[in-house]
């Protein structure tokens, strides 16, 4: 593991005591592998960190038509997400609030973090730290069952939903991965810790558990 990260997962000591392989990503370390059975583990119930993906917030009612001005798609609909350069995502979280988080390459926050916002515009960059969690495969939504009061498997792809899980708040995003659901969660770093232990338990009664971020990493790289 690097010395000295710039940054750390609210989960790393806990992912140390597995011992994965690791690399860094956006200035974090990453765990890239768990095992020889990440892939077993990712089709029944895989629980991945990837709170190496860079994420940034922006608020006011400019927010919005700046972003257009950047050449971004940006969500009409509140809770609505759109694709940004190589892998990254843009939620719409609210009428003049948008949250972005950069793909694997780590462009699109630091491309937006570098261009100036002009005097005059209603329009403020907020600093996010959220945990950022996977949770995969055909067993995924049994684990929601046991901690959410929702029926994940109701919800629409692509659309942002904030809710409790194992009674944490979080925000949840239902995706597609090579043509299965998926589940992009964000939750508040002081929380992560509780909220990946009760999941990575209950992954395990399912067959699966923690793995690493090989086994998504195309889902974040813009190519899949």
């Amino acid at each position: 593991m690097p010395d000295s990260p710039a940054r750390r997962s609210p989960v790393q000591h806990q992912l140390d005591e597995l011992q994965p392989e690791w690399t860094t990503i956006s200035g974090m370390p990453a765990a890239l592998r768990i095992g020889p059975h990440d892939e077993e583990r990712a089709a029944l119930a895989g629980l991945c960190d990837a709170s190496c993906l860079r994420k940034l917030g922006l608020k006011g009612r400019d927010a919005g038509a700046w972003l257009a001005e950047q050449g971004m798609t940006v969500p009409a609909d509140i809770y609505a997400t759109a694709s940004l350069a190589s892998g990254g995502i843009i939620a719409r979280l609210g009428t003049e609030e948008f949250l972005l988080e950069s793909g694997i390459a780590d462009e699109s926050v630091p491309a937006i973090e570098a261009v100036p916002i002009p005097a005059g515009r209603n329009l403020f960059r907020i600093e996010r730290q959220d945990a950022t969690f996977v949770l995969c495969g055909i067993r995924a939504d049994a684990v929601f069952a046991q901690t959410c009061g929702l029926d994940v498997g109701k919800m629409d792809v692509g659309r942002v939903v904030f809710t409790r899980v194992a009674g944490v708040s979080c925000g949840i995003l239902p995706e597609l991965f090579e043509d299965r659901r998926c589940y992009r969660m964000w939750i508040d770093p002081s929380y992560a810790a509780s909220l990946w232990q009760s999941l990575a338990e209950i992954c395990g009664d399912l067959g699966g558990g923690v793995v690493g971020l090989q086994c998504i990493l195309q889902s974040f790289s813009g190519t899949g």
